[in-house]
């Protein structure tokens, strides 16, 4: 059976919160969770948003700093939706970040990097991180 996912949790206490923004913006980025807080509160500031991981703020922060390349996949009548599963098989190099139900993951060279196991949930939109942007 092939892994799609790889334990990944940057928390400096090693704790499991409500962070999937911050996640995966360290690990596209290689930057320390501490700077990528920082970040995003700065964000906040910008976009008038009272919390760091609304879609104002993500979406700012992945279009406007990390200058990531959108792909959607949108739902196509009698098609099932397109999963992480799915889309580490067609997307094997390279650094994304995925928009899935209700969550924020990065998957780079294939393999998603979380906290849990989100292989199976859908991917409604991602963004190519180019490699200037993201890490090495």
């Amino acid at each position: 059976m092939t892994s799609y996912w790889t334990y990944f949790n940057p928390h400096p206490q090693g704790k499991r919160v409500n962070d999937c923004v911050k996640r995966a913006f360290v690990a596209a980025t290689g930057k320390s969770y501490h700077e990528i807080k920082l970040e995003v509160n700065r964000i906040k500031k910008i976009t008038k948003e009272k919390d760091f991981n609304s879609k104002k703020n993500y979406k700012y922060y992945v279009e406007k700093i990390l200058k990531g390349v959108k792909i959607s996949f949108p739902a196509r009548l009698g098609e099932p939706r397109m999963t992480g599963k799915k889309f580490v098989k067609l997307y094997s190099k390279g650094i994304y970040i995925l928009n899935l139900a209700h969550h924020l993951v990065t998957v780079v060279d294939g393999q998603i990097l979380d906290t849990w196991d989100s292989s199976d949930k859908c991917v409604y939109n991602c963004w190519k991180i180019m490699p200037e942007y993201g890490v090495e």
